[in-house]
């Protein structure tokens, strides 16, 4: 889905966007969410150095090639693929890191909103990796989620995963936390994504109330997923993403390729779904 056109005047989310895909080029903006003189023309040089008019009009055309979106499509996984989710390489992953990822027989990748930028994202997608998207732990803003998603130029029907786990998850009172999941999943579904979840330990909802959450996918992480009265908790939907154990305490480097991980698979769940995910098109 295209972002609606901005121009000099416009406020929000939009321009927020915006004046973060012209920091990542250098603008040096505050992001503000205010189309003022300074976004107006640093909007004009981009359209320059990238050869179109400089209207400093943000439409569809600017909007396309900012971010990749006729490159970049959503697409069912498949099951049995292979992934990783890793903060380290979020923060400051190289193109050797993700062509090493890819050699080795990873299929996708998981990276973390608010920290990987269009550059190592496209540094996966250029080497034939998949992607999708997740929160850090405990981030209940949909609005920012969203955000942060089209900053990155993912395409509709991506799944956007929200990390819920740790402490802070268990000590909020299940009522409040079943409110505030539901929120930010109705948020990012209607924003054209699919709203997933991520449960880690520890957590404090039973099977039961995971099941009744407006998510739309279920990944389970490293271990049990026991709820607060420390019986198992299963969503009735089942998983679709599983993380593995790999017996240390805080992840691992994958193999030759220095990239600090956790591993994950891909199955159906008891819906035959999958999750999906953003691909380089050809």
């Amino acid at each position: 889905m295209t972002p609606p056109t901005i121009r000099r005047g416009s406020t929000g989310e939009h321009v927020r966007a915006w004046q973060e895909i012209l920091n990542r080029d250098g603008a040096g903006l505050v992001v503000d969410g205010v189309f003022g003189a300074a976004t107006e023309a640093a909007t004009k040089a981009w359209q320059i150095a990238h050869g179109l008019a400089a209207d400093a009009i943000v439409g569809p055309a600017t909007w396309a090639l900012a971010m990749g979106a006729s490159k970049i499509r959503a697409e069912a996984a498949f099951v049995g693929a292979r992934g990783v989710d890793s903060l380290p390489y979020s923060q400051a992953g190289t193109k050797a890191q993700a062509e090493a990822l890819k050699a080795s027989g990873i299929d996708f990748f998981v990276g973390y909103l608010g920290v990987i930028n269009p550059t190592r994202l496209g540094y996966l997608l250029d080497a034939g990796l998949a992607f999708m998207p997740v929160t850090l732990a405990n981030r209940y803003d949909g609005a920012e989620a969203v955000r942060q998603c089209r900053s990155l130029g993912l395409p509709a029907g991506c799944t956007v995963w929200l990390d819920v786990e740790g402490m802070v998850a268990y000590r909020t009172p299940p009522a409040e936390l079943i409110a505030t999941i539901n929120t930010w999943a109705d948020t990012v579904e209607d924003a054209d994504l699919i709203p997933g979840i991520y449960v880690g330990a520890p957590q404090p909802l039973t099977g039961p109330e995971l099941s009744a959450l407006h998510v739309k996918r279920y990944w389970l992480g490293i271990g049990r997923c026991v709820d607060r009265n420390g019986k198992d908790a299963y969503p009735t939907p089942g998983w679709c993403m599983h993380q593995q154990w790999h017996g240390q305490a805080t992840g691992m480097f994958w193999r030759d390729t220095g990239v600090f991980v956790d591993t994950n698979s891909i199955q159906c769940d008891h819906r035959n779904r999958l999750p999906t995910w953003a691909v380089r098109s050809e």
